[in-house]
């Protein structure tokens, strides 16, 4: 993967390593925090600046993050589990097991957690620009909303998330009681 990629990335990618593994070895050792809780917190911060590059480069979001989460992969921890295991010390190959384990899902969650708000954002963000929802079915037929402004100066939209509503009410006439849309049916296509 990194052979096909801008090689000026390279170094963006290891800043964004030593940014993660930075706030890992600061919150570990400094602070005293948890091993878990230091690798969600350094995941959290190279995929902020992961998501960042990503954005000012305009490079994909994988050529940052990937190379930045590989110092915190537990794999000493992991060697050590199965070392202690194979050695028949059960008990401190589990321990040392489901510490790498939980580890490890903390990387996965801190990942997780900031590429799903930064997806959130740039939807939310087009969805605004554009003040339309379209919400397809099943039934070939898109519905998109209009949002009116209301006396306060905002939207429905900004309070309610329509993709949550059941199709059938949307579809229905059921909400055009509410003074802050009027739903239009268009077919796809048009």
């Amino acid at each position: 993967m990194m052979r096909r990629q801008n090689p000026h990335c390279l170094y963006k990618a290891g800043f964004v390593g030593a940014v993660g593994f930075g706030v890992y070895i600061i919150l570990l050792s400094g602070f005293g925090v948890s091993s878990m809780l230091s690798n969600f917190a350094g995941t959290v911060a190279l995929s902020i600046c992961s998501e960042l590059f990503a954005r000012w480069y305009k490079e994909p979001v994988p050529v940052f993050s990937i190379p930045g989460v590989i110092p915190l992969v537990p794999g000493l921890p992991l060697y050590r589990a199965m070392n202690y295991t194979m050695q028949n010390g059960y008990s401190m190959g589990m321990h040392t097991f489901v510490s790498a384990a939980l580890d490890a899902t903390a990387i996965a969650m801190g990942i997780l957690l900031i590429s799903g708000l930064a997806k959130v954002y740039k939807t939310s963000k087009r969805l605004v620009s554009k003040k339309v929802i379209i919400i397809p079915n099943a039934c070939k037929k898109t519905i998109a909303y209009k949002p009116r402004e209301s006396f306060l100066g905002r939207t429905l939209f900004d309070w309610a998330p329509y993709d949550l509503l059941p199709y059938s009410l949307l579809a229905s006439q059921h909400l055009s009681f509410l003074p802050f849309f009027r739903p239009t049916a268009r077919t796809e296509g048009s």
